[in-house]
């Protein structure tokens, strides 16, 4: 499900007087907004806009409204002023806009992706502003365009996130929300084996985590089978009638020792470990990482819809053109 964005099409075009030229205004006039969810730049990008605005001036009037003291408060448009305040530029062009659709919050989150894909953190602060003032986190995602797994994935960087997590995230080793939480719940299971993987690595993928993944696991079974009483059964008269883990032994039957009961077990668990409970298909789709969505019809058989990995938008791709990459089990 995409955001809809029709409602902002008519802003995009400048507006002021009958001949179509838009107001201007000094920068000192502008106000940007407190509640604007957009907060992190990428440095490079940035530039680049900077660099731009240099060379054409601001394109696209700064839409507006009117506050107390003349002042100009900024609803779309907020990194177009901070490149004129960068280009040292003395004024702008703006319109103000009075449309009430205009003055929800959701509609900045819309313009701001369609401008440039707002960060997960910025996303995630947004989101759980909007669950602690009442909204359901289910009703939250579809008004975002995002599966509500989707939004769980961004909220590990809210509330309580360890500042190991925000580490990763603001030194930009490890972006990608999925990441991030899997992270998080294998930092709550053995945090210093996680900080010490991290902190060791230079960059943080899907092939790091697997690989976290698998040694808790393993580390779990063996001291799960090693943690056996050492009798296998209890004592006494019936001990001989007891059964091993998983019913191997009938009724009657000697029963193994210690060693042979973990070997047992061991075997169980690794038939247990070989099972994929919750399933991801990861592909690869012009060097954009995304999970497969299979249960999700598509418009057509020659295409199938993806979740990007690193902003958790969906969208169809053409089946002929993905790469399979690797198989996750979610639930680990």
């Amino acid at each position: 499900m995409a955001l809809d964005l029709s409602m902002l099409d008519e802003y995009y075009a400048p507006r002021g007087d009958a001949g179509g030229i838009a107001a201007r205004a000094p920068l000192s006039l502008f106000q940007e907004d407190p509640d604007n969810p957009r907060f992190e730049d990428d440095a490079e990008e940035f530039q680049l806009l900077v660099a731009d605005v240099l060379a054409h001036g601001i394109l696209q009037p700064i839409v507006v409204r009117r506050v107390e003291g003349g002042r100009l408060r900024i609803r779309f448009g907020a990194r177009r002023y901070r490149a004129a305040v960068t280009a040292g530029l003395a004024d702008a062009p703006y319109i103000v806009t009075e449309d009430p659709r205009q003055f929800d919050d959701y509609s900045q989150v819309a313009e701001n992706q369609r401008r440039a894909p707002m960060q997960p953190l910025e996303l995630a602060l947004f989101a759980a502003k909007k669950i602690a003032s009442g909204e359901q986190k289910i009703a939250v995602a579809a008004r975002l365009g995002m599966r509500p797994s989707a939004l769980s994935h961004l909220l590990c960087l809210t509330g309580a996130a360890p500042p190991f997590l925000l580490e990763l995230y603001h030194a930009r080793k490890c972006r990608t929300p999925l990441y991030l939480y899997r992270l998080l719940r294998l930092w709550r299971r053995d945090a210093p084996m996680v900080e010490a993987a991290c902190a060791a690595a230079t960059e943080i993928g899907a092939a790091l985590i697997e690989r976290l993944e698998s040694e808790w696991n393993g580390r779990r079974e063996v001291a799960t089978a090693d943690g056996l009483p050492a009798g296998g059964a209890a004592g006494g008269a019936d001990a001989g009638a007891a059964r091993v883990p998983g019913g191997l032994a009938p009724v009657g039957a000697p029963q193994p020792g210690p060693d042979t009961a973990r070997g047992v077990l061991r075997g169980l668990a690794a038939r247990r470990d070989n099972r994929v409970r919750r399933p991801l298909l990861i592909v690869t789709w012009k060097g954009r990482e995304a999970v497969m969505r299979l249960r999700v019809r598509p418009s057509t058989e020659a295409l199938i819809w993806v979740q990007w990995c690193d902003d958790q938008r969906e969208a169809e791709v053409p089946c002929a053109e993905i790469l399979v990459s690797r198989l996750v089990d979610a639930a680990k």
